[in-house]
């Protein structure tokens, strides 16, 4: 096996290591995820909160573009979204508002119904507003 083998291997958190114990996992703290992009899959942008096939995305440098509007995300990014809760999306959110996340949402209106067309609209509102340290009466307001 070649050096360069054996190194993308020791960065892959996929691979298992053969133990005398047996397999065990990669725990090394330099290991990574490394995403596949599959094209027959379903991928929900966080900033339109539309669903696309995989295909309809295009690829550049390393980022995805959204087919619909237009904004670029990393497939980690892509994949992560489909799996977090509702608080987690949230969340992310909340972190993600000062690299611009709001500026990113062409129709905010729209991307609202989409929130509510998912079934996540009060969850997601009640956390975000909750991180973002509104006391309960304002809360309780707006939904």
């Amino acid at each position: 096996m070649s050096f360069k083998i054996a190194e993308k291997m020791d960065y892959d958190r996929k691979q298992t290591k053969l133990d005398a114990e047996g397999y065990k996992p990669n725990k090394a703290k330099y290991a990574k995820d490394f995403y596949e992009f599959d094209f027959n899959k379903k991928y929900l942008c966080p900033f339109c909160l539309e669903l696309n096939e995989g295909y309809k995305f295009n690829s550049n440098h390393g980022y995805f573009r959204c087919p619909n509007c237009k904004n670029q995300m990393m497939l980690k990014t892509l994949n992560n979204i489909l799996s977090m809760s509702n608080t987690e999306f949230a969340k992310w959110v909340f972190d993600y508002r000062l690299n611009g996340f709001w500026d990113k949402i062409p129709d905010f209106e729209k991307w609202n119904n989409n929130l509510y067309i998912l079934g996540i609209s009060r969850e997601f509102w009640e956390e975000y507003k909750k991180l973002r340290g509104d006391s309960k009466n304002d809360r309780e307001e707006w939904l």
